[in-house]
């Protein structure tokens, strides 16, 4: 994985939680949730299907440098990741010819 490539892309912030979109180049890697409470909680959504386990704890490992390590009261850091795929508007397509 190319560290430099990797960037964090905000999408929606409130007092007690963001979510970000992970970008590679122009490949979205997946979505990031995260919720501060005393510890913090975060849901990593993996799209890409050619990370690595390896390159997923890479992913992770920057995550927690650059968001967690800005807030001082968390106690831990708790994350979950899913593999998921994205199928983007397909749904309401479906809605859309089922009503």
């Amino acid at each position: 994985m190319k560290k430099n490539s990797i960037r964090l892309v905000r999408v929606i912030r409130t007092p007690n939680s963001e979510q970000y979109y992970i970008r590679r180049d122009e490949e979205n890697l997946g979505q990031l949730d995260i919720h501060y409470q005393n510890e913090i909680h975060a849901t990593f959504i993996l799209l890409s299907k050619n990370m690595s386990i390896g390159d997923i704890a890479f992913l992770l490992k920057k995550i927690e440098e650059l968001l967690v390590k800005e807030d001082a009261n968390s106690k831990s850091f708790v994350v979950t990741v899913y593999k998921a795929e994205d199928i983007g508007d397909k749904i309401s397509e479906y809605i859309k010819s089922n009503p």
